[in-house]
């Protein structure tokens, strides 16, 4: 994958497998807010020092996790697949 910065005139790329990821930085203040398709709101609700706290709302089909939660999911399944895991389903096909 390539290096992705921030977006701040010409906007850099991330490929991935079959897609490209843009990435736009802005600028919020404290009860603004940004909508992503039309049906996703995320609104700066509180900021404190180095935190800040946001609000999203999404309809409930849309998963939302934290970055190094869902890193960990994504690690938990890739070591519930291992090679020996499909060579046992191998052996039952």
């Amino acid at each position: 994958m390539k290096s992705l910065k921030a977006a701040t005139g010409s906007p850099d790329v991330k490929s991935g497998a079959d897609t490209e990821v843009y990435m736009l930085a802005l600028t919020r203040k404290k009860d603004e807010a940004l909508i992503l398709n039309n049906n996703i709101e995320i609104r700066i609700l509180d900021i404190r020092g180095d935190q800040i706290k946001i609000g999203i709302e999404a309809p409930r089909e849309v998963s939302i996790y934290r970055k190094e939660i869902y890193q960990q999911i994504q690690e938990v399944n890739k070591e519930s697949m291992s090679t020996s895991d499909v060579d046992a389903l191998n052996k039952l096909i």
